[in-house]
């Protein structure tokens, strides 16, 4: 387990810790979806320098020491499984990790190449549209009052959308699980799951956790805004061997497809219609 994965390998993450489930990179109020503070790069050289080692603060923030995923995985080392749950971190977590996802590489142009391999045979991570574009609104510059991504239309997934669309072009096959929500989202939601999308539209699959929050009758006093959200696994091409129909893992797998209903695109990607 490693708490350190980052988009660089120097200095440190500012990040939220309260000793729950819910720990975040700081910066955001990701209960009320509202971005915090921003910092400038000087600023966030300063607090780097300041603070080296993991160190716990008054206000519940600690100063983590990131890493590149690239750099903590050795090039002949193979990871079975690669389990990602950053709470909207998720995109930065990605950004440093390319070596390891074998295939055409980040600059192909051809989606079909794998001319690296893949070094990682599963991965599993949270694919929390909105609380991603909120994480992504950080540092955005508070002084001329621009919104944060998630309250921009044209703006909403392009970040979330770009972490499957870098899986998907890498060879690995795409499963999303069924949607998830916090207490306080109600029941009604539930309702309109058979109409998240399925197929190769993965910018369309993303809006769609975006769509379920006007869709869903969510009790006004509860004041619920942090949205919907999924986990997806990715099976790179050569773990598909791994997955014989006697194995455990392929029969957990069947029972993760027919519990989301899954339908598989012509090109191999797979997301679920609940």
């Amino acid at each position: 387990v490693f708490g350190v994965a980052g988009p660089v390998s120097q200095g440190t993450l500012p990040f939220q810790s309260q000793g729950s489930t819910g720990d975040h990179a700081a910066g955001v109020d990701a209960w009320n979806m509202k971005v915090v503070v921003t910092t400038t790069p000087r600023q966030e050289q300063q607090q780097q320098q300041q603070q080296q080692d993991l160190t716990t603060t008054t206000n519940g923030i600690i100063s983590v020491p990131v890493k590149r995923l690239d750099d903590l995985i050795p090039n002949d080392k193979h990871v079975y499984i690669l389990k990602v749950d950053t709470q909207g971190f998720e995109p930065s977590v990605f950004s440093g990790l390319d070596q390891a996802l074998g295939g055409g590489g980040a600059s192909s142009s051809s989606s079909s190449s794998h001319s690296n391999p893949h070094r990682i045979s599963f991965i599993i991570t949270e694919f929390h549209p909105k609380l991603m574009d909120l994480m992504g609104s950080i540092g955005r510059s508070s002084s001329d009052n621009r919104p944060p991504l998630h309250e921009l239309p044209e703006e909403r997934c392009k970040l979330s959308a770009q972490l499957l669309e870098n899986l998907a072009h890498r060879g690995y096959r795409l499963y999303a699980l069924a949607p998830m929500a916090h207490p306080k989202a109600g029941r009604d939601w539930k309702r309109h799951l058979a109409t998240r999308p399925h197929g190769d539209n993965l910018y369309q699959h993303c809006l769609w956790y975006y769509e379920l929050e006007t869709m869903a009758n969510i009790p006004e006093e509860n004041e619920y805004k942090m949205g919907f959200w999924a986990d997806v696994l990715a099976v790179a091409p050569d773990a598909q061997a791994l997955l014989r129909p006697d194995s455990p893992m392929f029969r957990e797998l069947e029972k993760a497809a027919a519990a989301a209903a899954m339908t598989t695109a012509d090109d191999g990607r797979t997301v679920s219609r609940s």
